[in-house]
């Protein structure tokens, strides 16, 4: 009995000769080299390992390391440097004196060395995402160790087989309880998943005013003016979100012992606590600035993230079954060229199909079906971009589109095109496939991008608003031609 794939798993076909050249991992294909051809195919699932080596880290000499660390220092200055200045010029003390001053000093020099030192150098800087650092890459390790279910912001798919892509963190096996915690809890998904958002909205918005600020506080006597400028007051924010990040990971990603955990995250907690309590008195002096462009920021991302979750909450609730697209299919008059539909979906057919054929009439004689999946990963490499299958009828394909949240996208011109027919003539059946895609191509390629128009209603508030999500054809032709719609 030949073996049928779970019913969640989506079906990848790949031939014999591209799981070599992918990723050397011949192992795998050692029964399908005994006995077939250079057309013979390896059916396989998403979730199948895939033998990929990992990135190993770079190897440094000294004087590169010499280099990059004097290049580093107008960064380090430039934040943590003036930062004392600041500081002196904003406390304000009755008749104070030289212990005063010296207080205030051992407060400075204290907080460099137990948050600028241990916890930011010697801890945070374990994250290293591949090169990248900071919140984002905390949160990111934590993605590719830890199975985000939830639908907030985004409803995510994982796949099994991520964890070999050559840029994605290996995976501790040893039990985490912790881990199987936020497995479960989608709630806790959904506020860790803010806790980022928040902070990474909070780094633009003192961004914005860090130039400002600095150069506000070089003028002479700008204090005796005016006593409302003050600095950009949701870094402390940050640091402590950063703080909450960084322990689940110590215990998550690191495996390190709890009560450890426990030790650091209570230091850092309290005195980053401790700085944000005395804080808060500036938010009403000019601090809320800072804040008001951070919900701003956030405000956007929120509500693209809210549409397109409504958007794929559409597509799968009206797929156009297997027997209605098997009718377009052979009732549709045939247009020589290739149509690919763009859809978040990764199993079943959209309803832009439906849409554009009951405004063309007609289907191109190849039609693929591009799903582009952002994955917690810097990059994807080439050979890893590309996953991809037929469909029940000849002339349809599936392909799922990997990148990294470094990559640059690019889906809309002939490059992208050839590289996704080369993909499916890896899977072709026989010679007369492959003609069958060659003869598309020369013919052009017409894109079909689902535009989402969100709807509020007249007797709705902003609070409670119904979005009605409704879709029409946004159609590209390449080659110069325009799109028959």
């Amino acid at each position: 009995m030949e073996h049928q794939p779970p019913a969640d798993d989506v079906v990848v076909q790949v031939s014999a000769a591209a799981v070599a050249a992918i990723d050397e991992r011949s192992s795998t294909n050692d029964e399908d080299d005994a006995g077939a051809g250079d057309v013979c195919r390896a059916r396989r699932t998403f979730s199948h390992s895939y033998k990929m080596e990992h990135r190993k880290p770079l190897d440094f000499t000294w004087l590169q390391i010499g280099v990059l660390s004097y290049q580093s220092l107008g960064i380090v200055y430039g934040d943590l440097g003036t930062s004392p200045l600041y500081v002196f010029s904003s406390v304000k003390l009755p008749n104070p004196g030289e212990d005063d001053f010296l207080g205030i000093l051992s407060l400075i020099l204290w907080t460099l060395t137990l948050i600028g030192l241990i916890k930011y150098t010697f801890i945070v800087l374990r994250a290293d995402d591949h090169g990248e650092g900071g919140t984002f890459a905390l949160y990111s390790l934590l993605r590719q160790h830890v199975n985000f279910k939830g639908s907030m912001p985004m409803p995510v798919t994982r796949l099994a087989s991520d964890i070999n892509l050559k840029f994605h963190s290996k995976k501790s096996k040893l039990p985490s309880k912790m881990r199987d915690f936020l497995e479960k809890s989608t709630l806790a998904q959904a506020v860790i998943t803010y806790m980022v958002l928040c902070a990474t909205s909070m780094v633009m918005g003192d961004g914005a005013l860090t130039p400002a600020i600095s150069v506000l506080s070089a003028v002479q006597g700008i204090q005796t003016r005016s006593d409302r400028i003050t600095q950009g007051t949701v870094v402390i924010f940050v640091m402590l979100f950063t703080t909450a990040l960084m322990s689940v990971n110590m215990v998550i990603v690191w495996q390190w012992h709890i009560l450890l955990v426990a030790l650091c995250f209570g230091v850092f907690f309290s005195i980053e606590g401790i700085y944000m309590t005395s804080l808060l008195y500036k938010v009403l002096q000019g601090g809320w600035v800072p804040f008001v462009i951070t919900a701003f920021f956030l405000s956007i991302t929120t509500s693209w993230t809210y549409g397109r979750r409504k958007k794929n909450e559409y597509e799968a609730a009206n797929l156009v079954d297997r027997q209605e697209f098997l009718k377009i299919v052979t009732m549709s008059s045939k247009v020589p060229g290739i149509c690919i539909f763009c859809t978040d979906l990764m199993n079943g057919i959209p309803p832009i199909v439906r849409h554009y054929v009951r405004h063309t009439g007609s289907i191109r004689e190849v039609t693929v079906f591009v799903t582009v999946r952002i994955l917690p990963v810097t990059f994807v490499l080439p050979e890893e971009r590309f996953l991809v299958d037929k469909l029940d009828h000849v002339g349809v394909y599936r392909c799922i589109l990997q990148y990294g949240y470094m990559d640059k996208h690019n889906i809309d011109d002939d490059d992208f095109v050839v590289l996704v027919v080369a993909s499916l003539k890896e899977i072709a059946d026989n010679n007369d496939e492959t003609l069958l895609l060659d003869s598309a191509f020369t013919n052009g390629t017409t894109f079909v991008f689902g535009r989402t128009i969100l709807k509020m209603g007249t007797d709705e508030t902003v609070s409670s608003a119904s979005l009605l999500i409704t879709f029409t054809d946004s159609c590209k032709r390449t080659s110069g031609r325009t799109c028959p719609v």
